[in-house]
């Protein structure tokens, strides 16, 4: 085995030796070293690049020749642009290539974007080392491959005239800020100016996208193609758009967050995105959205007994809400049994209220009617649950809480007896500055004043009440007796 290894080693060597030489050495003619190419005007102007020929003529062989380019320095091992003769016309025994303006153009866009992450835009200039390499591949499986010496070229990258001019952005400014809601009148504007050939080409057509800091636009969180038309570069975006962007993309309320923003210009076989702008958005309330807000009176596990005047009245209250849009809301009170779930789906009975308002007086006699067509005129005690529904243009938003209630059924007074019937509630001082002293025949077991939109400010289980720190204004007093039976609400000013 030791000697058939020489020996076949001697065989390949013989024939490599009495191989023909395929090729001889070759150099470049044009175009002249550090020479400089403006890709501009007519598409269809060509790139001449000449070399002497390297071709032996031998018997059976096919020569091939190709213009390589790659980075200032580089060694072609991995060239970042090969030019074979079969993209273009050849003359002189494929000793000139031309390459038309145009094509070379998009090609060294194309590379110079996917072997070095840059552009090759409008503007622009890319300089190389460029070679021409010939391979040459003769009979009995021979090939041979030479170069000439390297040589370097710059493009510059300029305007053709059937290409769209660069479009920029013209507002809003780069980093510019926006509040967006959903019910906004006020539209944003958006501008850019026209894309347009100066030897003439079909109408652009243009794309606003936006879309994270992070992305692309290849997959943008909103695009939309705006119609052709002479204005077609001004934008007016409706701010719930927006506002409904970052909703989707998990934005909550008042938390600012910087987008871009650029435009994708199609026509003319083009197509190309503007350099993007930052955009600072912060958005307000949805429609579909609310402000939490929860029940103040009565409080959880209240018991009142129906019974006296049947215009005696409960007191409810809650707080306000809003949404997106600045209608007032509806208010109702909804009651159910104990036992139901959160959704009040199908409620024992509800209680609508005037518009906007946050508070209602249920008179007893209404409340036992209710009841009365529920349970029929033998029940004794309701244990019901109760809440708030708010209702803006249609969507609709329950209270954050729900209140345990106990109604019990009583009998009412006379309608004479009614009349000389006198509220046994005192305040006093009132209007006050500091303390306030609440009196009741039978004692008081609890008090809580609630102010006009519904929010309890104080609470107390005492007869005096502290309310120098309170604002100055009017406060409603809602207090229950020894018997935790509800009293008429009674109104305090606070100086």
């Amino acid at each position: 085995m030791k000697r058939v290894i020489p020996a076949l080693l001697l065989v390949i060597g013989i024939a490599t030796a009495a191989s023909a030489q395929l090729t001889k050495n070759f150099s470049i003619v044009s175009v002249a070293n550090n020479a400089t190419i403006n890709l501009e005007g007519d598409k269809e102007t060509k790139l001449y690049l000449t070399w002497t020929n390297a071709d032996l003529q031998q018997p059976g062989t096919v020569i091939r020749y190709s213009v390589q380019l790659d980075t200032p320095g580089g060694n072609f091992n991995n060239p970042v642009l090969i030019i074979g003769s079969t993209c273009c016309a050849s003359f002189f025994e494929d000793s000139t290539i031309n390459i038309k303006y145009g094509y070379l153009a998009g090609e060294l866009e194309a590379a110079i974007k996917s072997k070095l992450q840059k552009t090759f835009k409008i503007g622009e200039t890319a300089t190389f080392d460029w070679i021409v390499m010939v391979n040459a591949t003769g009979p009995n499986a021979t090939y041979e491959n030479r170069q000439t010496t390297s040589q370097r070229i710059t493009f510059n990258r300029g305007q053709f005239g059937s290409e769209y001019v660069p479009v920029k952005l013209a507002m809003p400014l780069d980093n510019s800020s926006f509040f967006v809601e959903d019910n906004a009148s006020i539209n944003l504007k958006f501008q850019w100016n026209k894309a347009y050939c100066p030897s003439g080409c079909a109408t652009a057509q243009y794309h606003i996208m936006f879309d994270e800091m992070s992305g692309d636009f290849s997959t943008p969180l909103y695009s939309f193609t705006i119609p052709q038309s002479p204005f077609d570069t001004l934008f007016d975006l409706r701010q719930d758009i927006l506002a409904q962007m970052m909703y989707d993309n998990g934005m909550p309320t008042n938390t600012p967050k910087t987008y871009k923003w650029a435009v994708k210009v199609t026509g003319n076989n083009e197509e190309f995105i503007t350099p993007s702008r930052r955009v600072s958005l912060q958005r307000g309330l949805m429609r579909y959205e609310h402000i939490p807000f929860g029940t103040v009176f009565p409080i959880d596990n209240s018991v009142f007994t129906i019974s006296g005047k049947q215009t005696d009245t409960i007191f409810f209250a809650w707080n306000r809400t809003r949404s997106g849009f600045p209608d007032a809301a509806s208010y109702t009170i909804l009651f159910d049994t104990a036992k139901t779930g959160f959704n009040f789906q199908k409620p024992v009975f509800r209680l609508s209220t005037a518009v906007g308002d946050t508070s209602l007086k249920a008179k007893y006699i209404t409340l036992r009617d209710s009841l009365d067509k529920k349970y029929g005129k033998n029940w004794k005690n309701a244990k019901l649950k109760w809440t708030v529904e708010a209702d803006i243009i249609g969507y609709k938003f329950m209270s954050e809480d729900t209140n345990d209630i106990t109604l019990s059924r009583g009998f009412f007074t006379s309608v004479n007896s009614e009349e000389n019937t006198v509220a046994s509630v005192n305040i006093y001082p009132n209007p006050a500055t500091s303390d306030i002293t609440i009196s009741c025949p039978i004692g008081i077991s609890s008090v809580s004043v609630v102010d006009l939109a519904g929010r309890q400010v104080l609470v107390s289980t005492s007869e005096t009440l502290a309310v120098s720190g309170l604002e100055n204004g009017v406060y409603m007093i809602l207090a229950l007796d020894k018997n935790g039976v509800s009293l008429p609400p009674q109104r305090l000013i606070k100086q």
